[in-house]
């Protein structure tokens, strides 16, 4: 399953649940849905938004 490499959300640290909206960014890592877009509307104050692990810049589509 989608989930079986990555358990918990970096972001929150909480567990992937199946109820849970959760993506998957280019460099595959993933997120709580939720976690990632507070993340990006956060990041896009500063920066140009990337994945909190990794740094990789985030596609368009996510800002």
């Amino acid at each position: 399953s989608l989930y079986d490499a990555q358990h918990d959300c970096p972001i929150c640290l909480s567990q992937y649940e199946d109820i849970d909206t959760v993506t998957e960014l280019p460099c595959h890592h993933l997120f709580h849905l939720e976690c990632l877009e507070k993340w990006v509307n956060r990041a896009a104050a500063h920066r140009h938004p990337s994945c909190p692990l990794c740094r990789q810049c985030l596609p368009s589509t996510l800002e």
